[in-house]
């Protein structure tokens, strides 16, 4: 009888046993010298001598035994454009007598398509890919005679009639009684829409223009369940910024910092710009999508009077009037929409007795 073992000599291995015998694990030279070890069999004899291994296979093992008897979970796929589950893992649902459970594709801008918000305008959506991205603030800025309420109060107007939107139109302009009449002059009839509930008409005097002001519009909204928004307009807003924000709002301590000195111009371009970025955050968080009319700049460096909302805006529309002796005399261009592959010709813009018309580019 031959005993097996393995004993050390010289820092060289032999196996004592039989040339003859030889382990298919190992392969030895003339002298039972080991030379390689099978390193597939080694792993194999390690897992199940080694304990701690041995108990994790089990259980593994256990495991998937479990898994034959649960429903099968098809993984999922992410594209840009839709999910798509794989071929195998359907038929594995058809065989065992499940439903396919088609996945939720929730629409938001980080690499699938956000839900739009058509504004029914004739001519004008199919420039932004079907309307606004939903809950984007959107700056329409002209100069006077542009047509940027007409445009906005449209926006309201076909979200409440054509799409059942609750609207609403903040004013710190024109009366109420003014911008009703002038919505009738191009077939708009706003005072049914306000009696059914779907539309709310809100104007702030600019007198009462207060620190609580931004506060009243967001409990409105919340209140009412507003999807639409227009404010008419951001111009008049931020002029009459630096009455109503108060210090603690401004944070001056922080720019100041008790030690630089600036004089009122300066300061007052900052407590505007802050109050611009503050109030236009603010919109973002109300769940509604919203349209800020602005003045445009008289020297055209920039979109807006204020200079900076059309940079802080998710999409800027620049309204002209220009008369050149053709059939139209006012011009609408997307100048930003982000997340859109937005078209950037120069479109003639007609203001008729039914509404607004955003004719072909020539």
């Amino acid at each position: 009888m031959v005993t097996k073992g393995i004993s050390k000599k010289a820092g060289i291995i032999k196996k004592l046993v039989p040339s003859k015998k030889k382990d298919p694990s190992r392969i030895v030279d003339d002298d039972n010298n080991i030379i390689i070890n099978n390193p597939i069999k080694e792993k194999k004899n390690d897992s199940n001598t080694n304990p701690i291994i041995k108990k994790a296979v089990k259980k593994s093992t256990t495991i998937k035994k479990k898994s034959k008897r649960d429903s099968v979970v098809a993984p999922i796929k992410n594209t840009v454009s839709e999910t798509v589950m794989s071929s195998k893992n359907v038929n594995d649902l058809e065989s065992s007598g499940e439903k396919e459970v088609k996945p939720v594709v929730k629409k938001t801008l980080g690499g699938v398509k956000r839900a739009r918000v058509a504004t029914g305008i004739k001519g004008f959506d199919k420039l932004v890919q079907g309307g606004f991205p939903e809950g984007f603030v959107v700056l329409v800025a002209g100069t006077p005679g542009t047509g940027k309420t007409l445009f906005g109060m449209e926006f309201l107007y076909n979200g409440a009639s054509q799409f059942k939107e609750k609207s609403m139109l903040i004013t710190f302009e024109q009366s109420l009684d003014d911008v009703r009449h002038q919505a009738s002059c191009i077939g708009m009839d706003l005072v049914s829409l306000e009696k059914k509930g779907i539309l709310n008409l809100m104007h702030i005097p600019i007198n009462e223009l207060d620190h609580n002001t931004l506060e009243k519009i967001k409990k409105e909204v919340t209140k009412l369940g507003v999807k639409r928004l227009v404010v008419d307009s951001i111009s008049t807003l931020s002029i009459n910024a630096p009455i109503y924000d108060p210090v603690k709002e401004i944070a001056l301590k922080d720019i100041m910092n008790y030690k630089a000195f600036f004089s009122p111009p300066i300061m007052g371009d900052f407590v505007v710009n802050r109050f611009i970025y503050s109030f236009i955050d603010s919109l973002r968080r109300m769940d509604c999508t919203t349209i800020l009319i602005s003045e445009a700049s008289e020297k055209g460096e920039y979109i807006s009077r204020d200079t900076i909302s059309e940079f802080i805006a998710d999409g800027v529309l620049s309204i002209t009037f220009e008369s050149m002796g053709g059939a139209f005399a006012r011009s609408l261009i997307v100048r930003k929409m982000r997340g859109t592959k937005n078209d950037d010709d120069i479109h003639p813009l007609e203001i008729s007795e039914n509404g607004l018309v955003v004719h072909e580019s020539v």
